[in-house]
């Protein structure tokens, strides 16, 4: 087993374009609940309620999008991170540093 530690770029890179896939999948069903409850939903207050419903997953939704998306963030931040870092050492090294 190998003392050293080696983050692994490319998949970092996958799983942030997989959390940004799943951001925008977040998004465009937020957008489907943003469209509203059709008027025709029956007596009293149903469309009321149902609108009252689906404005808070609305909401909630749209929380989990933004979470997802600055989890991505942070992930190609901390790839970014890795590389500079391994960068940087490889250099000293080279340097004889």
């Amino acid at each position: 087993m190998s003392d050293q530690y080696r983050a692994e770029a490319d998949a970092m890179t996958a799983l942030a374009g997989g959390l940004d896939q799943a951001a925008d999948q977040v998004r465009a069903a937020a957008e489907l609940l943003a469209a509203g409850a059709d008027d025709g939903l029956g007596p009293g207050g149903l469309a009321e309620a149902v609108g009252d419903l689906t404005g808070i997953w609305q909401g909630r939704l749209q929380s989990v999008q933004t979470d997802v998306a600055a989890t991505a963030l942070g992930v190609r931040s901390a790839r970014d991170a890795y590389l500079d870092a391994d960068a940087s050492v490889s250099g000293e090294l080279n340097r004889g540093g």
